[in-house]
């Protein structure tokens, strides 16, 4: 099993994409502010989960370290 590698770069991709695919490719903007709130509502979801990933990471590289 093989671990997914995140960093803050990734972790904001991945939420600018999660923004983009709910608001257009899923057509939020037809849905006007309501549509607008929830491709904010899945880009931090998808942000959040990222840079947990990236926070975890590190903490684990640090503890390896010592």
């Amino acid at each position: 099993k093989t671990e997914k590698k995140a960093s803050l770069l990734t972790a904001l991709g991945h939420a600018a994409y999660a923004l983009f695919k709910s608001y257009v490719l899923q057509r939020g903007f037809l849905l006007g502010g309501e549509g607008l709130e929830i491709a904010w509502f899945n880009m931090n979801c998808a942000f959040y989960k990222y840079a947990k990933l990236a926070e975890r990471q590190k903490v684990k590289a640090l503890n390896k370290k010592s």
